[in-house]
């Protein structure tokens, strides 16, 4: 316990019960507790009810204000507040701690976006004149999520250029559309070729040529490293955090837009340098794996751009890290109680695994002067038991070493390769 904790960690309302009636007791009263119902059960209560609802505050408060590490946004999980995680994500303690004492942005969730191809060739196709958010496409190619989502064509000057804001497409002709998802987040993320026109008009067909992409916000740990990087931006000497915060950030603190339109999702960096030639490899990787090639142009040119970042006689070149399948297999074991499944089990599991590899260093950990380091299949397992309440046992299969190597520039992707749930 530190001196701290008694102003970190919210009360209970049951210790503030038992601190009314110890007073009670101190006052030579003889209670051990108040009837159910009574008009004393009633009186303390209200006690109780009014002393807990002051005391969360001053928690709330020095949590939020007091560090960079127990400050939290509403949808964050937050270990003091179990209903945090569960809030409609936005703005809070976290993200203005971060923009007022380090001066960095928190990237938020974008819609994912993107362009599609509208053909009106088909049998009994006709002149179409439509307006920007009338037209509906629908992921169904491949293997959407459950609901699919659903997209609709944005405004653009560029595309809807006639005089009352509406587009025309004639008989035989073919149109490229700007399109939002319609859903929040990177669930709008849709691959090539996966999207079709779900309104109806007669000989009109459309599909995407190219991915459409959407972000989550920006990782709590994430946000909160590129905070404390923030201070290396202002070196004249290149830091490896100075590369690490210019992937992702201008020197203000706001993110780097990539040529889609979208803020660049870089969340983790190797420097591996030469003494010798001047020379500074840089590998960029998000948290699905290797960074994307339209973040990875963003991000050097934002690097060159940027003052002080990289030294007179030092030549720079960043590209995507490179992956690194890791096929994670095994085994848990908890004790049975109503409601538990092996798949809600599974569920947490891996949930747990794609938070843990998203974050993992490139490289990887204990990496020698090299940049070359290791995966450990003991933290994997670890990872395994934080992943579902009760889980007192977890087994790695596969990997089946104590160890995966990664080489310098390489990242580490997680397979899901099976679990089995044993119920005790």
């Amino acid at each position: 316990m530190t001196i701290f904790d008694s102003l970190t960690a919210p009360t209970t309302d049951s210790s503030i019960r038992a601190t009314v009636i110890g007073y009670a007791q101190a006052a030579k009263l003889r209670v051990t507790n108040f009837r159910v119902g009574s008009a004393a059960q009633q009186i303390l209560e209200t006690i109780v009810t009014s002393v807990y609802s002051f005391v969360q505050i001053v928690p709330v408060l020095v949590r939020g204000f007091g560090s960079l590490d127990t400050a939290t946004d509403p949808g964050d999980v937050d270990v003091y507040d179990p209903n945090n995680a569960g809030l409609p994500p936005s703005s809070g303690y976290l993200s203005n701690y971060g923009r007022n004492h380090h001066g960095v942005a928190r990237n938020p969730a974008t819609f994912a976006t993107g362009y599609v191809t509208l053909s009106n060739t088909g049998a009994g196709a006709l002149v179409r004149t439509f307006f920007p958010e009338s037209l509906v496409f629908t992921w169904t190619g491949g293997s959407p999520p459950n609901p699919a989502p659903t997209y609709t064509n944005t405004a653009d000057p560029s595309v809807y250029t006639n005089s009352d804001g509406s587009v025309t497409l004639a008989v035989g002709a073919t149109l490229t559309l700007p399109v939002s998802c319609q859903t929040l987040g990177s669930v709008g993320s849709a691959p090539s070729g996966t999207l079709s026109l779900t309104t109806t008009l007669t000989g009109a067909t459309a599909t995407n040529a190219l991915a459409i992409s959407g972000n989550d916000r920006e990782d709590a740990e994430v946000y909160r490293g590129r905070c404390r990087q923030a201070a290396a931006r202002l070196s004249f000497a290149g830091p490896s955090d100075a590369f690490a915060y210019f992937a992702a950030k201008k020197q203000d603190g706001s993110s780097v837009i990539n040529g889609a339109g979208n803020a660049v999702t870089i969340n983790r960096v190797q420097v591996s340098q030469s003494s010798s030639t001047g020379n500074v490899a840089g590998y960029y990787a998000s948290p699905s794996g290797p960074a994307l090639a339209a973040d990875v142009t963003a991000a050097n040119l934002n690097i060159e751009q940027s003052a002080y970042v990289v030294p007179d006689a030092i030549t720079f070149s960043g590209v995507a890290a490179t992956a690194t399948p890791i096929s994670v297999a095994g085994t848990v074991r908890l004790k049975a109680r109503a409601g538990v499944t092996s798949g809600a089990v599974i569920a947490g599991i891996l949930a747990a695994l794609d938070s843990y590899f998203a974050t993992l260093p490139i490289g990887g950990l204990d990496q020698d002067s090299g940049g070359n380091g290791s995966v450990f299949t003991s933290d994997i397992e670890g990872v395994a038991r934080s992943g579902f309440p009760g889980i007192y046992d977890a087994r790695v299969t596969t990997p089946s070493a104590s160890t995966s190597a990664l080489s310098v520039g390489h990242v580490a992707t997680h397979v899901p390769a099976g679990w089995a749930v044993t119920f005790t």
